[in-house]
């Protein structure tokens, strides 16, 4: 598989191995950088007029490719019917010396269930997500198909069942984004599971991030931020930052809002309080204690500022004081101190043990949060209630 978007032609797969044999064949592929090895089998049976044919299949194998050639010669009112079974596996689940054994034993199994029962499964397991998620518009046809086509997407894209696992925007029809994870999951994709899942689905989007927290601090470090400061990436597979325009990668940071904004989201709608600790709580830590250390003291307002970022919209880059990052900045500052506050008092027991792995400075900390939070410069039209989108929007023609 080329991409011919974004990448110029460059190949996704490294090639590995591949092998047919009458009525099956199977591609081992590994993915470069990430080096994830995937293994595609079949298992190929035909049916003339409803009987096993007993013809042998031609088998060829090349680069990259497995098949099978069956010639058969059929007459009028003949029904000739090729099944084709397939398996994937890949080295999230199975060694890699396991795979291809595991790749067959999934097809075989798909074989012998036959594709009546597995289209009937297939049909009601969609059945009762329809009856979930559903959204019907009267009178446009092409709204309709449009927010049937999203919903359909989401559910294929993601099931909730794997934590390891998040939504690559374009789902997989689109090779844009290679799959890769980024905010929207959280700034627009988690409210959609809240409304038509049970809430584990979205617990597991936030538990990739809780799982994904020693690489974004990792990432913090690489730009000078310490103790235990996080910063999660704009772009990625595995929890290290993959965008490749630094000012993206350095200045779109208000991504780290939306995933703070996800827990309470969260929390507010499922009430699933035992997120927070340890999982959640330690997020917000990390993310709170980024935003501590990338704002400065301007003499000048008196207040607190925020230079070189790109606001959210990605029109203007490397600015001082966008409105949003500075904005969800304080909120997720004075958001974390009070949850923490709340904590120390309610679970005495809990939190010691969250400040014991944070390492948390837990009165001098959370001062810091508030006190930053209260003085954040928030850019304003003097003497209006019109807010500035950065500091020199309205130089603009």
């Amino acid at each position: 598989m080329y991409n011919h978007d974004s990448h110029y032609d460059e190949l996704f797969w490294d090639r590995v191995d591949e092998y047919a044999a009458p009525g099956e064949g199977w591609v081992h592929t590994r993915t470069r950088k990430t080096e994830f090895d995937v293994v595609a089998g079949m298992h190929v049976e035909a049916l003339l007029n409803d009987k096993a044919l007993s013809l042998p299949f031609a088998p060829a194998a090349s680069a990259f490719y497995a098949g099978n050639t069956l010639s058969k010669d059929v007459h009028q009112n003949d029904t000739l019917a090729i099944y084709k079974y397939v398996g994937v596996v890949s080295s999230l689940n199975y060694s890699r010396d396991q795979l291809v054994a595991a790749c067959r034993a999934a097809y075989r199994r798909a074989s012998a269930e036959g594709y009546t029962a597995m289209k009937a499964k297939h049909a009601a397991r969609w059945s009762d997500i329809w009856d979930m998620a559903d959204i019907t518009i009267e009178g446009d046809d092409e709204a309709q198909q449009a927010i049937r086509f999203n919903i359909f997407q989401l559910n294929q894209t993601f099931t909730g069942e794997d934590a390891r696992l998040n939504i690559g925007p374009k789902g997989f029809t689109g090779e844009k984004y290679g799959g890769s994870t980024y905010w929207d999951t959280e700034a627009y994709c988690l409210p959609f599971y809240m409304g038509t899942k049970p809430h584990t689905v979205a617990r597991q989007l936030l538990m990739y991030r809780y799982n994904q927290l020693p690489r974004a601090i990792e990432n913090a470090a690489k730009l000078g931020f310490g103790q235990g400061a996080a910063l999660y990436p704009m772009v990625t597979m595995n929890g290290e930052e993959c965008h490749n325009e630094w000012e993206i990668t350095f200045e779109e940071i208000h991504r780290n809002g939306a995933i703070a904004y996800a827990i309470y989201h969260y929390l507010r709608y499922t009430g699933d309080t035992a997120y927070l600790l340890p999982c959640g709580m330690e997020v917000l830590i990390g993310i709170a204690r980024f935003w501590a250390q990338r704002v400065n003291w301007s003499e000048d307002k008196k207040q607190w500022v925020m230079l070189g970022v790109t606001g959210p919209n990605e029109y203007e880059n490397n600015v001082n004081n966008n409105w949003y990052t500075n904005y969800i900045a304080r909120w997720c500052m004075e958001y974390c101190a009070s949850q923490l506050i709340r904590l120390h008092t309610a679970q005495p027991e809990a939190f010691e043990a969250l400040r014991e792995r944070t390492h948390l400075l837990f009165e001098t900390e959370t001062a810091d949060w508030k006190a930053k939070a209260t003085g954040m410069y928030l850019g304003q039209i003097p003497g209006s209630q019109v807010f500035l989108q950065q500091d020199v929007f309205l130089d603009n023609e």
